[in-house]
């Protein structure tokens, strides 16, 4: 390697001493070489000593490289501070209370949630999920947390929004804002401010605080006790900050504090890799900087020592859509300006390759997305072959984990090695298959049992537990039906013999105790993972007593709160001194999301699915609006969200680029058959003519389906029984529109319910809608007879019904409580003042064939219009329905199919009647519908009766009662023998 040798605008940076400077260093410009060599500047120059010089970097690997860096310059650092805002706010807590602990994201979410009863919440509360506003509600207060907003701020504000004296905020959807009034939105902003103090009395009373109340403590601090903020200003009398554009306010804040008089503050970084405004970061940080330091030097580094020629003229064409990198400098030192490339000063003896542009189509035999996959993975082989490169000189980056999935199957069908980052552990087979032992010993749940049954060596015959299981009926008892198949006694005696050896056990010695019992691999990746994480958790003050049912009662919620456990990487803040388990040493190919891959770089970069939806990501409208008023400088806002959004996306998209040193291939599908130009990013490269000679375009090769059912690794344990074939055909049974919709979605799900069983937990809205049914079952049967029932006698009716509901949780059956006294009563009023139907039938059940099916349902409610005419009615107790799911709905074509096979009955009215709305929507049916809805059964009874029972994997997998025990759920390690190092 060449010894470095710093270009003028490098070499004035580094040595700088006095004042503040700000660096606008571009991609690959030497930005973190520049800050290690000013540090070494500083200390060898005799300009500071190491004690008082503060590095802060944003990740706690940056700052480990850091010393690793000036320690390899021969420099003394003894003394020197290297770290992030969040640890130096973290001792600086520490140091003035030792009771004071962190939370993490999920950990404040998951605290809330074992709390939740206890939060003063009326609007923002549902029954279906009580919790769902939690996330909106826990990232407003990150944002005010940015803002350096305390609760006692945002209350000070309300009540002047309560005054009239600052307009009305946002707290909905922008399409509810017109119907919200003036007295609901100031009573939700007050609900908003009350949760806000709450959490941060509970946080403060229990010693804890998490990454934003860290910043703002600290600043709180420095500025009430002036001794102490002397002493930090000494210890850090030279201040650099690394990646400044990921700052927000309340780290300039506390920047500008610790910089105090002196000014020796040091920011490098590159507005046009702002990539954190989720977490109050914004590309504008620059102009706070200029704000506050008028008089600061200034330097731009432009010169990338990274990428060949097309890589940054590619990439500099999709930035330049973005808005000036400081605010109204369009000219002048702050223009953008396409980066040059050192490696070309330097000479270059070959013609670098052009930026390839891949598209790749849905074609008969596979997705888009796979012949995606099975091009990159040909290339990457072809690559390798023709030029000896190493496999880890390659990395595929993806906007988002799900996308990884069909370039993984594809590498693996080609023997390359693959490391993947961020695989969930809590989504492998094998700690799917620990948890349930460790549920099955401590909570006895028939679900976690039956997945212990599963296991290889219990030699479990699951056409047997299959055959017992259905013998139940509905009262199915998990271990009375393992204790009458052959090998269920020893999954019995092994547990009971777990439940007394755990009893009183730590979480990680109840852990590593199943681990023993059950023959686990402690070293497979995911295990290793897991194992990790249960110690660091029990050493925590969230863990509680630490035991095994607080650590389970944790674990329920961490999907929830959109958190996992990644394999070979850790949270970016830990207590102990190590640094995030960086990538292994392995020849591997590197799949990553693009913001893990921030810092790196590779000689060849892949990036998947650059279109809109994928990558742009779509726009979602935060639920509250953080108001103007409360805003400081640096944030804002000036546009369209939507348009600010898009801007961050293509920084996002800009990282993902510049990754690449020598060549990079950008994958997408075309916009449609006529118009190939992908849409959004690509569409604007592929317009801008001045680098239309720095890119080619090619076509996804075919796919080909032997290498990847070659690839696909055989499901085991519990995965293997799922997708055995049904004990005794399903054809023939009675279908009904629930089930056909159940088989369209996924045939897996349809086979699963039909086969197995299984008790699945009862949902709380169905458990509600089959009370308030009831009650109308109850009451139209009275109009019917006659006897008209009173409101109130309704209304006791559903309370006791109510009352003797199988909820889990009391909130819920209170919350629905409400919500069902509200809307029988609106309903039921509505239909006194109606002139009285003529009722046919309540709850009528049918059991008819439509083409040649056999198709059994109940209609709520069958009414006469005259003669033969009648409508149908069907009641809706959750999401109101719309005038498009009327019109396509497959249960109202079969209720009418029924009405005229079984009745002889011609529907003329179809109503979705929408109790939580008070609303009817109808519709109608021709006949042209009715064929098209007959053409439906008969398809799914073809596909049911040819043995069709392909999963079809989906965002609608979160709520299937089989998600646990689905192969198709899972993260599989695709080469086991390599499992233990996170390769495929």
């Amino acid at each position: 390697m060449l010894p470095f040798v710093p270009d003028p605008q490098q070499q004035a940076a580094i040595e700088h001493v006095a004042g503040p400077v700000l660096v606008v260093a571009g991609a690959g410009t030497g930005k973190t070489t520049v800050l290690t060599r000013r540090v070494a500047h500083l200390l060898s120059g005799g300009h500071a000593r190491p004690e008082e010089v503060l590095a802060v970097t944003y990740t706690r690997k940056a700052a480990a490289e850091l010393r690793r860096r000036l320690t390899e310059l021969s420099v003394d650092i003894a003394g020197l501070r290297a770290c992030n805002f969040h640890q130096y706010c973290y001792k600086l807590l520490q140091r003035q209370s030792a009771d004071f602990d962190i939370l993490t994201r999920e950990d404040l979410w998951i605290y809330l949630r074992q709390r939740f009863e206890q939060l003063p919440l009326e609007r923002f509360v549902e029954a279906r999920r009580p919790e769902v506003f939690l996330e909106p509600l826990l990232k407003f207060f990150d944002r005010c947390n940015d803002e350096l907003v305390a609760a006692a701020d945002y209350a000070a504000y309300v009540e002047r929004v309560a005054r009239g004296e600052l307009p009305l905020p946002r707290v909905g959807k922008s399409k509810d804002a017109e119907e919200v009034t003036r007295d609901e939105v100031i009573a939700r902003c007050r609900e908003i401010a009350a949760v806000f103090a709450w959490v941060e009395a509970a946080l403060a009373r229990e010693g804890l605080g998490t990454f934003g109340t860290m910043i703002t403590k600290a600043v709180a601090l420095l500025k009430s006790d002036p001794g102490l903020l002397a002493l930090e200003q000494k210890h850090a009398r030279f201040l650099l900050i690394d990646e400044f554009q990921d700052c927000n306010i309340a780290q300039i804040e506390l920047a500008s504090l610790l910089a105090g008089e002196e000014q020796n503050l040091f920011a490098v970084g590159d507005p046009d890799q702002a990539i954190y405004r989720f977490r109050g970061a914004s590309n504008a940080a620059f102009d706070e900087f200029l704000r506050r330091y008028p008089q600061a030097k200034t330097v731009v580094l432009d010169l990338n020592r990274r990428s060949l020629p097309p890589v940054l003229a590619c990439a500099s064409a999709v930035i330049a859509q973005n808005p000036p990198i400081v605010s109204g400098k369009t000219e002048g030192e702050f223009a953008r300006r396409p980066l040059v490339s050192w490696r070309a000063r330097q000479g270059i003896d070959f013609e670098p390759a052009k930026v390839a542009i891949v598209l790749a189509r849905n074609t008969a035999d596979a997705t888009f997305a796979e012949n995606e996959a099975a091009e990159l993975a040909e290339t990457i082989r072809e690559t390798q072959a023709a030029t000896g490169c190493t496999w880890r000189d390659f990395a595929v980056l993806y906007r988002a984990h799900g996308h990884r999935n069909e370039i993984a199957a594809e590498l693996a069908a080609r023997g390359i090695p693959a490391y993947v980052t961020g695989v969930d552990a809590l989504a492998t087979p094998e700690v799917r298959d620990l948890l349930a032992v460790l549920k099955a010993v401590e909570l006895r749940d028939p679900l976690a049992i039956f997945r212990v049954a599963a296991l290889p060596q219990f030699k479990i015959d699951p056409a047997a537990l299959a055959e017992e299981l259905e013998s139940h009926g509905d009262k199915v008892d998990m271990v009375g039906a393992l204790g009458r198949v052959p090998g269920g006694a020893a999954v019995l005696a092994a547990l009971e013999d777990a439940v007394r050896a755990t009893r009183g056990l730590s979480a990680t010695a109840a852990v590593n105790l199943s681990l023993r019992q059950f023959e686990f691999r402690a070293d497979a990746a995911p295990i290793a993972a897991f194992c990790d994480f249960a110690a660091r958790w029990q050493r925590r003050r969230i863990a509680g007593d630490g035991h095994l049912p607080s650590f389970l009662d944790y674990l329920q919620y961490l999907p929830d709160a959109n958190a996992g456990i990644p394999i070979g990487r850790r949270n970016e803040f830990e207590e102990d001194e190590e640094v995030p388990i960086p990538l292994p040493e392995t020849d591997a190919v590197r799949l990553m999301t693009v913001h893990a891959a921030k810092g790196m770089e590779f000689p060849q970069v892949f990036v998947l699915r650059v279109q809109s939806g994928s990558f742009p990501t779509s726009y979602h409208e935060p639920l509250f609006e953080f108001p103007q008023e409360l805003r400081r400088e640096l944030t804002k806002l000036t546009g369209d969200p939507k348009e600010v959004h898009i801007e961050e996306e293509r920084r996002l998209f800009y990282v993902a680029m510049t990754r690449a040193r020598d060549t990079l291939t950008l994958c997408a599908k075309p916009y449609n058959a006529k118009d190939e130009k992908p849409a959004k990013f690509l569409r604007e490269l592929m317009e801008t003519k001045a680098v239309a000679a720095e890119w080619v375009r090619r076509d996804a090769r075919p796919y080909r389906v032997e290498l990847r059912a070659a690839a696909a690794p055989a499901p085991v344990n519990v995965g293997a029984w799922m997708l055995r074939p049904p004990r005794a055909p399903l054809a023939g049974e009675a279908l009904s529109a629930s089930s056909i919709d159940t088989y369209e979605d996924c045939p897996l799900k349809f086979k699963l319910s039909r086969e197995w069983n299984l008790p699945g937990e009862v949902a709380a809205p169905m458990v509600f809608g089959n009370v308030v049914h009831t009650v109308l079952k109850a009451w139209f049967d009275a109009v019917r007879a006659g006897r008209p029932m009173a409101i109130e006698a309704a209304l006791e009716l559903f309370r006791s019904g109510m009352a003797e509901a199988p909820f889990d949780r009391e909130i819920q059956r209170q919350l629905y409580l409400r919500e069902g006294v509200a809307q029988l009563t609106a309903f039921l009023e509505a239909r006194l003042r109606e002139p009285r139907p003529e009722i046919l039938s309540t709850e009528g059940g049918f059991r008819v064939k439509i083409g040649g099916v056999p198709v059994q349902g109940r209609i709520d409610r069958l009414d006469r219009i005259e003669g033969g005419r009648v409508t149908i009615i069907d009641y809706k107790t959750g999401r109101p329905r719309e005038q498009k799911d009327a019109d396509k709905s497959l249960q109202l074509s079969i209720y009418a199919l029924a009405a005229r096979e079984k009745w002889k009955f011609v529907p003329e009215k179809l109503v979705l009647y929408n109790l939580t709305s008070n609303e009817a929507v109808e519709t109608t049916r021709d006949e042209e519908q009715l064929a098209e809805a007959v053409e439906r059964i008969v398809q799914a009874a073809a596909g049911i009766a040819e043995g069709n029972f392909e999963a079809t994997p989906g965002y609608h997998c979160r709520w299937c009662d089989f998600a646990s025990l689905c192969p198709f759920t899972e993260q599989r390690l695709y080469d086991i023998s390599q499992a233990s190092t996170g390769v495929i």
